[in-house]
């Protein structure tokens, strides 16, 4: 009877154990530019800069530019995509370039994925003036 109970005892530890170890959280996304409802100029200079976490760790990460229903905009010729080789709690994106001859609203949409397949989306919306 102890034997046995001790053996229950043990399965539910062991059971407790593996669901702790379940992925609870989502990644974050911290989008610092550009800056939501900033302007811009044809051709500006344009820094991209996004820091991501997890509490497990991300496998991937992407950052396109588009509309507001998520449809890319053609004229931005600038993305990127990371698979990462091992999954890593923090990601930074930090690009520069010259923004292309659009004008108008533009959203800067980020997604992230963490080790157990849950992905958090973000966007931020900006200004291309002429």
């Amino acid at each position: 009877m102890m034997k046995r109970s001790f053996q229950l005892l043990l399965a539910v530890f062991v059971i407790f154990s593996i669901a702790s170890c379940k992925d609870k959280k989502y990644p974050t996304i911290n989008i610092l530019t550009p800056t939501e409802d900033s302007h811009y100029q044809v051709q500006q200079q344009f820094t991209v800069h996004v820091e991501m976490e997890d509490d497990r760790g991300i496998i991937s990460h992407r950052y396109y530019f588009g509309d507001a229903a998520g449809i890319p905009d053609p004229d931005f010729t600038t993305s990127g995509s990371i698979n990462l080789d091992k999954k890593e709690k923090k990601q930074t994106i930090n690009d520069n370039f010259p923004l292309p001859h659009a004008t108008g609203e533009i959203y800067l949409h980020v997604e992230v994925t963490d080790d157990s397949g849950k992905t958090t989306k973000q966007s931020r919306r900006f200004y291309i003036n002429p």
